[in-house]
């Protein structure tokens, strides 16, 4: 047998209803807004003049138009700035080592430095040693790679002009020339690996975060010792999926809209 639906107040559901059909489509006439909600018309003007009268709808005496009004915005503003990367990200960060059993890291871009600012580890008796709050060169893991990607390309350049790449490992990325090639790279397909670049014999795949302004405001990755890739015991293929998989969980709790956000 089916739960019963939890009962629920007429005149809210309507309210809600209003305020979405606004924030969807903008400014709509008195007749419009009737016609989409398919409500009576006497009980509409009465709740558009409350909510008008509130500021959370603003009537337009010139075009005769209603659309959302100031405590609306101050209402989402207050939403969106409530938001915590790591507060959202970690119960996907918990489901992804549960589904891989290998080490996820969640990170943040400082200028041209990777901060680490969550992580929990796999059981794996061999397992990358790392804290929250360590900083890396962005250019030399998959985290950073993924971020530095999401920058604008006239930012990028700007951090990079008097920065100088320091090579540490033989397969650091040494040059800004390389640099940027790998990041169009990871543009065009929307992920980014470390094969050693930082850390000898370790890899790790990363997939961006990015929230309402569709901009890339975090990364998350999977790291693993480059030998159970070797061996096949870890798949890389599948520690994408996973992680492709909870970053779009995380960028829609994020107010994201878009078919992918990678």
């Amino acid at each position: 047998m089916n739960a019963p639906r939890p009962a629920t107040v007429k005149s809210a559901d309507r309210t809600i209803d209003l305020l979405e059909l606004l924030a969807e489509e903008g400014a709509l006439s008195f007749a419009e807004i009737t016609r989409r909600l398919r409500a009576p018309r006497s009980s509409t003007h009465s709740l558009l003049a409350t909510l008008v009268q509130r500021n959370w709808v603003r009537f337009d005496a010139t075009s005769k138009n209603y659309e959302l009004g100031v405590r609306a915005g101050l209402a989402g503003r207050a939403y969106l700035q409530s938001l915590d990367l790591p507060r959202i990200a970690h119960p996907h960060l918990e489901a992804i080592v549960q589904r891989v059993n290998e080490t996820v890291q969640l990170g943040v871009l400082d200028e041209l430095t990777v901060v680490y600012v969550d992580k929990v580890e796999g059981s794996q008796p061999l397992r990358l040693v790392s804290q929250i709050g360590a900083r890396l060169p962005a250019y030399a893991t998959g985290l950073g790679k993924v971020l530095l990607a999401g920058l604008p390309e006239d930012e990028l350049k700007s951090r990079l002009r008097n920065y100088r790449l320091r090579r540490f490992t033989p397969r650091t990325i040494g040059t800004k020339r390389e640099l940027l090639a790998v990041l169009d790279e990871v543009r065009n397909r929307g992920w980014a690996e470390d094969h050693g670049e930082y850390t000898e014999g370790v890899m790790c795949v990363a997939v961006p975060l990015r929230d309402h302004t569709r901009e890339v405001v975090g990364a998350m990755s999977c790291t693993v010792p480059q030998s159970r890739i070797d061996s096949g015991e870890t798949v890389k293929e599948t520690l994408l999926e996973v992680l492709q998989g909870e970053a779009n969980a995380i960028s829609t709790e994020l107010g994201f809209v878009g078919e992918r956000p990678w």
